[in-house]
């Protein structure tokens, strides 16, 4: 959609991206890896720490011809806002913007609807009368929502409020003013203020888990630097996770994930009000889930919800619980070439004479409470 050309919108982004960059590098050497788990793509601008920050001591640094290649990367977009924003900004409709007055104009005359897909293929466009129906569908399933009235909604969602309210002071209490910050933003009460309060870390103890796939680039420099064994034959496995999300049962995710974490080097370092934080913010976020479609409202009463930040981090967990004792055994470990899954899809190489015999390896592979449908 068409908005004004802006030189800030553009060198933000530039700077942005050298200060990931600068992080990204500087993480990747050696003498700078402390084993702490740190993604830079999570750090959040609010609370970023400069790369070139006058105060650090040692300065930080990283190779010099990266730098010099950022140097040639600031000339360039000077380049580019000098010789080509003009034009850009001289030019309307003859560069097939889109207008955001006319593509809504279209939309409503055609009763459509845009929204994004679950697999990071852009936008997809629906009729909203079949949209509607098929939210519907989903809806009115008995094992996975209860419908609720509103007064009812209110009740819980009060309820949610105070707990909510008490964690963030638990927060307080222990010097985690961020943390706090963090949860009063997320709802509205009688003491509630206007916030844009965001944690600016994430510690992942998923990306410590042997089979979990972390992307697409991930599983390429995987699959880049695997030796076969070419005096055997192998075959591609692949498994989908029937309905994984709905399918998981809640309770047994979080005791499981909680245990994990609580062997964790970070939770062996914690107090018992530390621990009790850790929780009481887990179950907030994940029990008496509320959802509203148009004036109606429902209580999620299975499975993990789709809209919760932490959902692929717990489903991760939950898979790897399993399939790691299992992969883990003699008799994997030779069979196995290669074992990767991305929440729902697996993927495997597996040594076998056939390829029936590859199948009945992958199916001993099985997750609690969900299926795994395979082909080979």
């Amino acid at each position: 959609m068409y908005s004004h050309p802006s030189e800030k919108l553009v060198r933000d982004a530039w700077w942005d991206f050298k200060e990931r960059l600068r992080w990204r590098v500087w993480f990747y050497m050696p003498e700078n890896d402390t084993g702490r788990d740190y993604d830079p793509d999570y750090a959040l601008p609010k609370d970023r720490k400069l790369f070139h920050d006058a105060k650090a001591k040692p300065q930080r640094s990283i190779p010099d011809y990266v730098e010099i290649g950022l140097q040639h990367g600031d000339r360039y977009v000077e380049e580019f806002i000098r010789n080509v924003m003009p034009v850009v900004k001289a030019t309307s409709r003859s560069l097939n913007l889109v207008w955001l007055d006319d593509l809504k104009d279209y939309l409503s005359a055609h009763n459509y609807i845009v929204t994004s897909t679950d697999k990071n293929l852009g936008v997809c466009v629906l009729q909203a009368d079949w949209a509607n129906q098929q939210t519907h569908k989903l809806w009115n399933d008995p094992l996975n929502y209860r419908p609720i009235s509103a007064l009812e909604a209110d009740t819980l969602m009060k309820e949610k409020h105070k707990s909510v309210f008490l964690a963030a002071k638990l927060a307080n209490e222990l010097g985690q003013e961020d943390l706090a910050a963090f949860l009063k933003s997320k709802i509205r009460g009688d003491d509630w203020r206007e916030s844009d309060s965001t944690l600016g870390e994430f510690y992942g103890i998923p990306k410590r888990q042997p089979h979990i796939i972390q992307g697409s680039k991930h599983l390429v420099e995987q699959l880049s630097n695997l030796n076969l064994d070419p005096h055997r034959k192998a075959w591609i496995v692949s498994g989908d996770i029937v309905a994984f999300y709905p399918n998981i049962p809640l309770d047994r995710c979080i005791a499981i994930v909680t245990q994990m974490w609580l062997a964790s080097d970070e939770a062996k370092e914690l107090d018992v009000k530390q621990v009790r934080l850790f929780r009481t913010c887990f179950n907030v976020a994940n029990r008496g889930l509320i959802i509203k479609f148009g004036t109606e409202y429902a209580e999620q009463i299975r499975g993990l919800a789709m809209g919760i930040a932490c959902s692929p981090d717990l489903a991760q967990l939950y898979g790897s619980y399993f399939e790691n004792p299992i992969l883990a055994s003699p008799d994997m470990k030779q069979r196995f070439a290669y074992f990767g899954r991305y929440l729902d899809d697996v993927l495997g190489i597996v040594y076998a004479s056939s390829a029936e015999e590859a199948m009945s390896f992958a199916r001993k592979i099985e997750y609690e409470g969900v299926e795994v449908e395979w082909s080979v």
